[in-house]
Parts: C-alpha cells; structure tokens; sequence
C-alpha cells in the first residue's frame, strides 16, 4: 500500500467510476451516498468472498452477537444500543478495521481491544473512551474519535505508527485536581511524539493548549482553538471539511502554537487576539507564509495593526493586512478575505500585496470604524484584481469611495456590489471607470446620508451592464443612467420620480426588468422609455396619487408581468384608462392597504364615452388577484372586463366594497329581460372575506359561471344578495336576480339540477372532491403583507 495521499487518490477515483455508473449518489462536497438495495447486494457479493471477510450491520444492534465469531473478519461496522457493557478479550486476530458507534455512556476500554493487535483502522462515534483504551494498538495508523469524550489522552503517546488522528466534535475532559498543572497540559504535548503524524482533525478549547506547545508540521489538518459552535461566521466542527482541507481557527491569544502550520493553511480564521500588534512577529529566515491561502477571516483583533510585520517592529493597532517588505509574504491564492469589528483599520491591503490578488473573489469588510481606503493612494500602482466577483462594506464611517479598489485598473469580473451604513461615502468609482466594470450588474446602496454621485454622474448608475439598483436611506441620491432594476427606499426629499432623471437619459431604460419604488407623489410622465419591465413594486408611498400621468406611451409597460401595491395611502386608482387597456402580458396584481383607493381602474373625468373605453379593457394573461385592507375600494371592476386566464380572486378585509363587479354605460342601458353569462373559465379559487358592506358578485341580470372551480369561500359577508352553487359537473355559479325576492330565489334554485345551492348571505366553505384549494407559497402569503422594509438586506 502506498502514501496516505495515494491511496485518496485511488478512493477519488473509483468513487468517481461508481457515481457515474449511478451506483453511489453524490451528496454534498464530500460525501455520498448509497441506495439501500445496492447496499445491500454489494454486502450480498462481498459474503461470498473469502478474501473480503467483513461484517457491516446497517442496523443498530441492540444485543451485542455473543453466537458469532470474529476471528475471520478483516472489518466490521456496526452501531450499538442499549448494550451495557462491550465484551472483554475480543478474538479479533485478523481484525484490520473497525467501526463502531453506540451509546455516549458506555465506556470503551482496553478490554475491549486486547484482542485486536492488528487493528489498524479504528472509528469510534458517541464513546466513553478510557485512559488506556489504545495501549495494545500499537499498530494503528488510523484513529478518528466523533463525539466522544476521552478522560485522558496521553495513551496516544504510545501510538508510533498513528498517521491520521482525528477528534472531531469530541471532549477532552481535564485531568483530576490531584494531578499537576504541568501534567494537564502533558495531554495535548503527547502530539509531538507521534513522528508519523500527518492528517490531524481537532478542535480544544484554548485553555488546554501548553504554553510552549507548538504543532508540527502535518500534511493536512483542521485545527480549532476556541472557536465557539455558534460564532458570527458559522464555524463548526464540519465533516465535510475535516480532515482534508488545511483549516485554522483561532479565538484568543494562542498563535504561536500554530506557526508550523502557517506555510500550507488554505483556511484561517483569527478572532479575540488580545496583545498581538501582528500575527507572525517573528519570521524565521527565508520562511514564506500564507502563499496556499485561499480563505482570510479577522474578527475583534483590536491590537492588531497588521496581519504579518516583516519589519519586525512591534505596533499597536491594526492598521493593515501587512506591514513592510512583502517578498516573504503571499497571498497569491487568497479568494475570500473578511474583516470584521477591527476598529483601528486605516487601510486593508498595501499596494504590493494588492499586486499579487489576482485570485480574489470576494471581499467582505464589517464594522472598521477608522477604515479610509481599501487600499491607500500611490503614485505608481498595477493593481490585480481580475477574479474579484463581490464587494461587501458595512458600517465603514470614515470611507468616503471605493476608487482606491481599482486604481483605475479593470474588475472585469465584479459583478455584485453592497455598501451599507457608511454615514461619509459620497460616491463608489469615479466616471474614468465606465470601461472597467463591464460585469457589474447588482447594486446595492443603503445608509449612505452623504451618497451623492460624483458630479451626479457616479459610475455605478450609468452602466449598461447594470441590472438591479436598490437604494435606501440615501436622501441625496441623483439617478443619471441606463437602470434595468431599481429598488428605491425612504427617499424622502424626491417628489416625482421623472424630477431625478437627467433629461437626455430618460429615453435610456428600454432594459429595465424590476423597479420597486419608494416616498414618490408622482412616478411616470411621458418621458419613460420601459419597454422591458417586467415587475413593478410599488411599497409604502404615503405621498403618492397617482402612478401614470397621461399622456404616456403604452409601450412602456407592455411585458409587465407583476404588479404589487402597498401601503400608498393617498393613491386614489391604479391604472389609467390607456393603461388597463395596455398591459398584455400582466399575470399578478397585489394591492394592500391602500386606505384612498377608490377604483382599480380610473374614469378621468370621462363621462359620456366612459362605457365604450372600459368595454375594451382585457387582462388576457391576468392569473391572480389578491386585495386585502383598501376601506374605500367600493367596487373592483366594471363587468365587461375580459379575464380569461383569472385562475385566484382574493378579497379580504374591504369595509367599503358593495360589488366585486358592476355595469357601467351601455351596459346599464341593456334589456333586463334577457340573461347575461359570463364565463372565468379558468377560475378555481374565490375567497371572499370579511366585506361587511358587499351587495353583489355580479350585476342583476348576470350569471357567472365557473367550470374550474376548485374552492369556494364568502365569509363576513353579511349584506350580499348574490346566490352561489354549484352543479352537477362540480361547475360554480354566481346569480344576482332583478326582482325576484330572496325566498323566491331559494324555491327555484331548489328545484334545479344543481348538487348544492347555499343561502344567499350564508357562509360558505366549499371543496371540489378530490381537489385542493389552490394555494400559494409561504413566500407569497407573507408577501401579501408587505412592509416597506429590504428584507434581503
């Protein structure tokens, strides 16, 4: 058998053989896993082979098989429940591997493992392990110990050949008050005598580390020292990592310990360094660090004013990543880089470091009150910063622009860009950038009370590449530029959306797709080119009354999908007449708590041609209305109104509404003798609730039909007159009769072919057979009720 490297090698690869011959299942980075009945014919074909001879219990063994032997088994896997004790003086000559999980109380002793001399291999999950447990295992290469609380470690001195020691999630419990100080710390140090170490998997708390103890160097490891489960970052004991990659966490003041290890760490996190101005004080000649380092995390480091200080000086506060000559140092492989609550950071990366970046994707940087520049001014710069995807700043008071990022280089691939409580940035690149951000696409800008745009031409707002914008709290923002989405938030100084657009842009949104709009009287004039959006939020605008402003060009809103309205107190309707009859890809339509709202659809003052307008008003891809909380709304639409597609009608909680739908102009001047039918024909919910003052579903005379309906429900609706059924053909129906009065209309309903008929004014709660209501996700129900509040912030 070759190196431990080899063999994972050889693993890799016929694990990948087996997944693409779909007999293993990927599941997750790491791990996969196997169907039970492949399982169970590889155990099949595995017994009938002697030279395997292994034994795997895939279910738990609560009586420990006293009848069989192990002598011929090679492996054996099994977990335990409820066994008491584990058999003492175990035949196991020939055993090589063992797996073995079980019962936290049940201690594991060396009893149990007298009789494994050629144990190599040995995994144990939820175990009591004792102080001797291992001593006759002097042949194992292999220990991993998951969950287990060990009394003593120092037996793992005695372990010479062990290659591989994990101690995933598992306790170290102290030794007895009896025994010294110097021999508690003895537990960890009986490291350094395992010379055939090379993978270790541990996580201590930092007060059982020596003082003078120092890691060696090991090939790959996952060290954790203090790092608490629930910590801001999410660092935990993860076995998808563990213990293959080259991870180091470390809470307090225990760096030194570590230094070994610097030179091949891909991972480090560094948290509540107390009394380290730096964290490599002292270099050794010619030792390079941190050149494997892919993943950088700094949290509370107070005292820290740089990550390594090649000058050997010793300085206060963190002021930077490095400090003096950068040939000893590199960061030509870091890709992720945090910085979190290091309030004496003036600048993130020097220029030379900066150089060698060319492998950075994201940088996020937290809570540096004192931060200035990412990277400061120089006169002669080449920064590399080709792979950079995301940049996240929040709570940075005294940066005032990320123009020291590029230095007027490219970021040809930065593609996400969020700034936040940042109470002095005026702006983020300069316009010489507009070539050098070509990815650049979401935006995102919140409490920034100085924000302006330099010279109102800041280059995040003129990009073509830009798709998404949103804004709040940013009460100086000017808008100069190609926007394909825009979310604007608490902007409070703005009145009309139009006043914020340099006159020759207007013309340029024909990309826009998504625009969320916040604290406007007024939004669209006939300046708008939006020929492209597709959703239009309109949330928590107390000031606004109307959302187009005739004359407009209706090709604007001709892909508009999703409409959603919330919380404009003073908007009186929602489309205008030129509007509604041009929105013809329109499947959603949300409006909530709109208290002044008083029609969907405006009249404008138009009187004797009114009829003939909203007689031509079709919504033919309308699937969905939902209308909660408008006390003013008294009716929703006029009954010629076309919704052939209208599957979902949700009303709720409108005090004023007396009809769902009414005649208007010609309509009204229609014989009364004949009866009109109109179908929804794809309609299959009707909600109904809480409309203390509704009269009619429908005009006298009409009769809507219902063939897809699926749930029924009017509720709180005591007023109405309206008669629902439903037929023999689970078809529903919906009459307001002209004169007959409520008793004759119950008689004749009676008498009919349909299945059910309820009281007019009655609560109704129905179901098709064999059918659902037709629902909506979680997601859209808590969306009905809409705050003004980011909640992808």
């Amino acid at each position: 058998m070759g190196s431990i490297k080899e063999v994972r090698s050889e693993v890799l690869a016929a694990m990948d053989i087996l997944k693409d011959s779909c007999l293993l299942l990927n599941c997750g980075e790491r791990h996969v896993k196997m169907h039970d009945l492949v399982r169970d014919v590889a155990l099949w074909i595995a017994s009938n082979r002697t030279e395997f001879s292994f034994m795997i219990k895939s279910d738990v063994v609560e009586l420990w098989p006293k009848d069989e032997s192990f002598e011929p088994y090679k492996a054996v896997s099994f977990k335990t429940s409820r066994i008491v004790e584990l058999p003492k003086g175990l035949l196991c000559p020939n055993l090589k591997i063992l797996v073995l999980g079980g019962d936290e109380k049940m201690t594991t002793s060396s009893e149990f493992f007298e009789g494994m001399t050629a144990l190599k291999v040995c995994a144990l999950n939820s175990r009591l392990i004792s102080p001797d447990a291992f001593q006759f295992q002097t042949n194992l290469t292999t220990l991993h110990l998951e969950s287990c609380k060990l009394l003593d470690i120092s037996v793992l001195g005695q372990l010479k050949k062990l290659e591989v020691l994990s101690f995933s999630c598992s306790d170290i419990k102290e030794l007895p008050e009896e025994i010294v100080q110097e021999e508690s710390y003895a537990c960890l140090s009986e490291l350094d005598s395992l010379s055939n170490l090379i993978v270790l998997s541990l996580e201590v708390s930092s007060e059982h580390v020596p003082r003078d103890f120092v890691f060696r160097k090991l090939q790959r490891f996952y060290v954790c020292i203090g790092f608490a489960f629930s910590d801001s970052y999410g660092l935990k004991m993860d076995s998808e990592i563990c213990p293959f990659s080259r991870s180091l966490k470390i809470e307090g003041s225990v760096i030194e310990a570590c230094k070994q290890l610097f030179g091949d760490t891909k991972s480090l996190n560094l948290k509540d360094m107390v009394g380290y101005p730096n964290l490599v004080p002292s270099l050794e000649w010619g030792q390079v660090v941190f050149s494997k380092l892919t993943s950088l995390g700094i949290e509370s480091c107070e005292h820290m004013k740089c990550l390594i200080d090649t000058t050997k000086q010793q300085i206060a506060e963190l002021r930077s990543i490095q400090q003096g000559p950068s040939d000893r140092v590199s960061l030509q492989s870091l890709k992720l880089v945090r910085i979190d609550n290091c309030n004496k950071l003036r600048y993130l990366f020097p220029t030379s470091v900066a150089e060698s970046l060319a492998q950075l994707e994201e940088l996020h940087i937290y809570h540096c009150s004192e931060l200035e520049e990412i990277i400061p001014k120089t006169e002669v710069a080449n920064i590399n910063l080709q792979s950079l995807r995301k940049v996240y700043v929040r709570g940075c008071n005294n940066l005032t622009s990320l123009s020291s990022l590029s230095h007027g280089q490219i970021l040809e691939k930065l593609s996400t860009l969020k700034i936040r409580d940042c109470s002095r940035l005026e702006y983020t690149f300069p316009i010489s950038m507009a070539e050098g951000l070509p990815q650049l696409h979401k935006v995102t800008l919140r409490g920034l009370p100085e924000f302006k745009g330099r010279n109102g031409n800041d280059i995040v707002l003129t990009l073509p590449s830009l798709q998404e914008l949103k804004m709040r709290e940013c009460p100086q923002f000017i808008i100069s530029g190609k926007i394909q989405v825009l979310k604007l938030e608490d902007m409070r100084e703005r009145k009309q959306l139009c006043n914020m657009i340099v006159p020759e842009l207007r013309q340029k949104l024909p990309n826009m797709e998504y625009l969320t709009i916040i604290n406007f009287e007024e939004l669209f004039d006939s300046g708008y080119n939006l020929s492209s959006l597709r959703e239009l939020e309109l949330i928590d605008l107390p000031k606004l009354q109307m959302a187009w402003k005739d004359p407009i060009e209706v090709v604007n809103f001709q892909n508009l999908t999703q409409l959603n309205v919330c919380t404009c107190g003073r908007l009186r309707y929602i489309f205008s007449l030129i509007i509604a009859r041009n929105l013809p890809q329109l499947s959603s339509l949300w409006i909530h708590e709109c208290e002044e709202l008083e029609q969907i659809i405006g009249k404008d003052g138009q009187t004797s041609s009114e009829g003939h307008h909203l007689q031509s008003i079709c919504f033919p891809n309308l699937i969905e209305i939902r209308l909660s909380s408008c006390e003013n709304l008294k009716c929703l639409f006029p009954v010629s109104v076309d919704l052939p597609k209208l599957q979902a009608l949700l009303v709720n909680n409108v005090s004023k509404l007396e009809k769902v739908f009414e005649q208007s102009g010609d309509e009204a001047n229609g014989s009364d003798e004949k009866e009109n039918v109109i179908q929804l024909p794809q309609l299959a919910t009707l909600d109904l609730l809480t409309l203390p003052n509704l009269v009619s579903f429908s005009p006298a005379g009409y009769h809507f039909v219902f063939p897809s309906l699926q749930f029924l429900s009017v509720s709180g609706c005591p007023n109405i007159t309206t008669s629902f059924s439903v037929d023999s053909e689970q078809s529903g129906h919906a009459k307001t009769e002209a004169i007959r009065s409520i008793d004759e209309n119950i008689i004749e309903d009676s008498t009919t072919a349909q299945q059910t008929t309820w009281p007019i004014g009655s609560d109704i709660e129905w179901y098709r057979p064999w059918s659902g209501r037709h629902t909506f996700s979680e997601e859209e129900d808590e969306e009905m009720n809409m705050s003004s509040e980011d909640a992808s912030e």
